[in-house]
């Protein structure tokens, strides 16, 4: 049964956005979540090296968006999309990877991925990340906003 993810704000304009990031590189786990951070003030990053840990992650944080990997030894980032899409299929969840290749967008958007962002060496790659967790959490939020104003007029007209 599908569970609606526990977001950190009702305002589709509010600042902070709450991300997991999960990644099994240490180092790129850090400097993702110190650039992040860097590149957007309203950003807060939470680190997950496992990736079997994120579905109850997901239960005990509140978490705007989820950005993982796609390859990692305990769990591949799309079957990790796919399971968080059982349970919270209006999270957001961007695919972050140095895989590149025929198909590989393709199958992260087919895995339930909002968007994908490749690595690349430098900071502009962090800058696009933050750009685009912050644009799908932001439409995230209207569209919250949005079916809670049409279940309260359904509610006061009937």
């Amino acid at each position: 049964m599908a569970r609606p993810a526990r977001y950190a704000g009702s305002d589709p304009t509010a600042g902070q956005v709450r991300v997991l990031h999960v990644d099994d590189d240490a180092a790129l786990r850090d400097l993702t979540a110190d650039l992040l951070e860097r590149v957007d003030e309203g950003m807060t990053v939470l680190s997950e090296a496992d990736p079997r840990a994120v579905p109850e992650r997901l239960e005990a944080e509140i978490v705007d968006c989820l950005v993982t990997d796609k390859c990692m030894p305990r769990r591949d980032g799309l079957e990790l999309c796919r399971e968080v899409r059982e349970d919270h299929p209006d999270l957001p969840v961007v695919v972050f990877t140095s895989q590149r290749g025929e198909g590989v967008v393709e199958r992260a958007m087919a895995a339930g991925a909002t968007d994908y962002v490749p690595k690349a060496p430098g900071v502009d790659q962090y800058e696009i990340l933050a750009g685009r967790v912050r644009r799908a959490v932001l439409e995230r939020r209207r569209d919250r906003c949005e079916e809670s104003e049409r279940a309260t007029e359904r509610h006061t007209t009937a």
